[in-house]
This record gives structure tokens, C-alpha cells and sequence, in this order.
């Protein structure tokens, strides 16, 4: 009611349920900044949510420094004889962002909105330094990112190529004659990776394999 009053929308359920998007909220906590738009994508693609409103103020943070991801949807909700939708306002953004929401929030409310100049100085420049915080572990997931993609392409990410050649003057039966072998205990020096597997099985002098399941 009193956001109704503060918006100068009149008491009554219709022009509260037209004008007030926000009935309902949710709030989301992401790692990073782009999945914050992600995750916004995702909900907004799912076939029985509407998308009624974006406010975007991590691109465009308000003046106290705080920012967010908006995303006002509609949500059908199944009663007993029909289905009504209702109106969610979804809060997502970053852990740093959440914090310094969650900060700014407690000492609004133990100043009654009258918060002293000093605080609010130091609120804008807490929301700075949490931007730079995010903007660095974005910049950081990218990097390790891109490293793993480096690592895992061509051969891909579990390739024997290498191991293989490493183990080819290994192969040779007591006959002479080479025969494809598994290796037993091997280390990848270009990806560090151990790599395990059975004991290849012996061969007798004429190159047949012996049953090495009984002594």
C-alpha cells in the first residue's frame, strides 16, 4: 500500500495489479556480470514467462552507486480453478553487487533514509571498488577460459598422441615383432595429466598371448 500511495496509484486490486510490478520478487546472485545477463536470457526464454519490463542498472547505475539487473516478468500461477499471472520483479546480480545492496540497505534503514554525507561518500566509493572488483574476475574467468579452450583443442582435452609416441620403443614383443599396447602408468608433460591403465598382457616367444589370469 504505501508503494501504491507513493506512486499515486489508486487502492483498488486492478490498478494495483496493473501498476505495481513488483507484487512478487526474487532476488539472484551470480558469479560474474555476464551471467547475470545469462541467466536473464534463460528466464526470459522460458515459454510460459513474460517479459514486461528491463532496467538495467549495471550498464546505467543509479547515482548512489548501486546496481543490478532488473527483469520485471509476468508468471502464471495455478489455482484451484484457474490460472492467473502475476507480476515478479527479478533483482540479478553479482555476489559484490548483493553485498553492497545488502550494506547500503541496513544503513539507509538505521538512518531513516537521513544518512550522513560522509557514509554516503564512502557508499559510492564501496560501489566503485566492487565494480573494479568484477570487472577483474570476469577478466580473470575469461583468461583461464581461453587457456582451457587452448589446452583441449586439436587432439582434445584427453589425447594419447603424445603418450604414444613416448611408449613406442616400449612395444616390442620378445619375438621382434611390434604389437599395440597400452601403457601401464605415463605422465602428459604438455597438459600435466597422469595417465592410467591396466598392464598390457604378456606374449609368448611365438608373439600368441598368454593368460595371465591363472600362476
Amino acid at each position: 500500500m504505501a508503494k501504491a500511495q507513493r506512486l499515486r496509484c489508486p487502492l483498488t486490486a486492478a490498478d494495483i495489479r496493473q501498476n505495481i510490478r513488483d507484487i512478487a520478487g526474487v532476488r539472484i546472485t551470480c558469479g560474474l556480470i555476464s551471467d547475470t545477463y545469462r541467466v536473464a536470457d534463460l528466464i526470459g526464454g522460458q515459454p510460459d514467462v513474460t517479459v514486461l519490463e528491463v532496467e538495467d542498472y549495471i550498464a546505467k547505475p543509479k547515482s548512489n552507486g548501486y546496481k543490478s539487473l532488473h527483469v520485471a516478468v509476468e508468471i502464471p500461477v495455478f489455482l484451484s480453478d484457474r490460472v492467473v499471472q502475476v507480476p515478479v520483479e527479478l533483482q540479478i546480480r553479482t555476489i559484490a553487487m548483493d553485498f553492497w545492496a545488502s550494506l547500503e540497505h541496513k544503513i539507509y534503514y538505521k538512518y531513516q533514509r537521513s544518512v550522513p554525507r560522509r557514509l554516503l561518500q564512502e557508499l559510492t566509493e564501496a560501489a566503485d571498488v566492487a565494480h573494479r572488483l568484477d570487472r577483474k574476475m570476469e577478466r580473470l574467468h575469461n583468461e583461464v577460459a581461453g587457456l582451457k579452450s587452448a589446452l583441449d583443442s586439436d587432439d582434445g582435452p584427453l589425447s594419447l598422441k603424445a603418450i604414444d609416441h613416448d611408449h613406442g620403443d616400449r612395444s616390442q614383443n620378445r619375438a621382434g615383432n611390434h604389437t599395440t599396447r597400452p601403457p601401464g602408468l605415463s605422465f602428459d608433460t604438455r597438459r600435466q595429466v597422469v595417465w592410467m591403465s591396466a598392464e598390457p598382457p604378456h606374449t609368448s616367444p611365438n608373439g600368441a598371448l598368454q593368460d595371465n589370469t591363472r600362476e
